[in-house]
Order: structure tokens, then C-alpha cells, then sequence
């Protein structure tokens, strides 16, 4: 084979080889996933964002009513959309795939044991005080 038909027939090759890894790749790369705030935002007609804990900023377009919920915490895995424009100016534009709610609860402490312990902290505080002021003495 001479040189001008050998360099096209590998080039065509590297192609071939390399093509399904690039196509591979930039798919995976259009893929968010993790944790984050739904916010409401007040402009351009009102809409719902997702601030990630990361701190990156997402526009998603089709976020169900049930996620609609300001300062919902959720978990979140997204398509970013890379051809497609938005009037919110807020944020990469993404399609969610999969999101759910964190269940995060603060338990309540119970308020009738505020004053038994605030009662007992000022005791052993006096009971401390009394004991160094009798060391003192001596």
C-alpha cells in the first residue's frame, strides 16, 4: 500500500476505534446527580431552582408540583440540556430524571424537661461555686 491510501484507511480506523468512547463520554458528562435546596425564585414570572450543595445553580424545566416547595431538601439526578434557552437567566438548564425527597427531621425536645434541667444545671453551678469558695477558705 502506498502512503496516500494507508493514511486515510488508519485515520478511518482511529475513527472507528475511538468514536463509541467520545459518544460515550459526552453522554455521561450531560449527567447531575446530588444533593440540594429547592428555591423559589421572584423574577421572571416566578419559578423553582435547584441550588446544589456544591453551590451550582439548576433550572429545571419540568420539576413535578410536588417538588415545588421552597427550601425542600432533595436528591436529584439530571440531564443537562446544552441546546435549549430560558427567560430566567438563573442556572444550567436540566431535565430531572430522578428526583426524591430527604427525609430530614430535627427531633422536638421535649419542653417539659426544659426547667427539671435547668433547675438541676443551676444547682450543681451553685453546689461547684460553694465547693471552690470553701477550697479557698482553708
Amino acid at each position: 500500500m502506498t502512503l496516500k491510501r494507508l493514511l486515510p484507511v488508519s485515520l478511518l480506523g482511529l475513527l472507528i476505534v475511538t468514536l463509541p468512547s467520545i459518544t460515550l463520554e459526552s453522554s455521561q458528562e450531560n449527567i447531575v446527580s446530588g444533593m440540594g435546596t429547592v428555591i423559589f425564585l421572584d423574577f421572571e414570572g416566578g419559578f423553582y431552582g435547584i441550588v446544589s450543595d456544591d453551590g451550582e445553580h439548576y433550572d429545571p424545566v419540568n420539576l413535578s408540583q410536588e417538588f415545588q416547595v421552597d427550601g425542600l431538601r432533595v436528591h436529584f439526578e439530571a440531564t443537562i440540556l446544552e441546546d435549549v434557552v430560558s427567560i430566567h437567566m438563573w442556572g444550567r438548564l436540566v431535565s430531572i430524571r430522578h428526583i426524591e425527597k430527604l427525609n430530614i427531621e430535627v427531633p422536638e425536645f421535649p419542653s417539659f424537661l426544659i426547667l427539671p434541667l435547668f433547675m438541676i444545671a443551676t444547682l450543681l453551678a451553685v453546689a461547684v461555686s460553694r465547693t471552690r469558695d470553701a477550697q479557698k477558705h482553708i
